[in-house]
């Protein structure tokens, strides 16, 4: 095997072990995986505290949800029984065409 195709395998996943566990965005993962792993979690009362949120990180959110929606919706998104449901639905939503007429500005 050469190594630069080698290389080319093994390095993206050691940046993604060494980098990511360092990353605002994955300790946000892991603490919404805290709060959303106990049988009392509440997506509707999740989603009505957001208005107590600033309006500029409401939309930042919903930007995050949106790209949340991309990733589970790609074809190579590993995908069980416990998820398919939710894998399916993000691709009706890509396929819709919808989230390519959003625009959702940092203002």
């Amino acid at each position: 095997m050469r190594q630069d195709i080698y290389l080319m395998g093994v390095l993206p996943l050691i940046f993604f072990k060494i980098y990511m566990p360092q990353s605002q965005e994955y300790k946000a993962v892991k603490d919404l995986e805290n709060a959303i792993n106990d049988y009392n979690w509440s997506p509707r009362r999740f989603a009505e505290n957001i208005t107590s949120m600033h309006k500029t990180l409401q939309q930042t959110l919903i930007r995050t949800i949106v790209e949340v929606i991309k990733k589970v919706g790609e074809d190579d998104y590993p995908v069980d029984s416990r998820n398919n449901a939710s894998h399916a639905l993000c691709r009706k939503i890509i396929s819709s065409g919808l989230l390519d007429e959003i625009s959702l500005p940092l203002i």
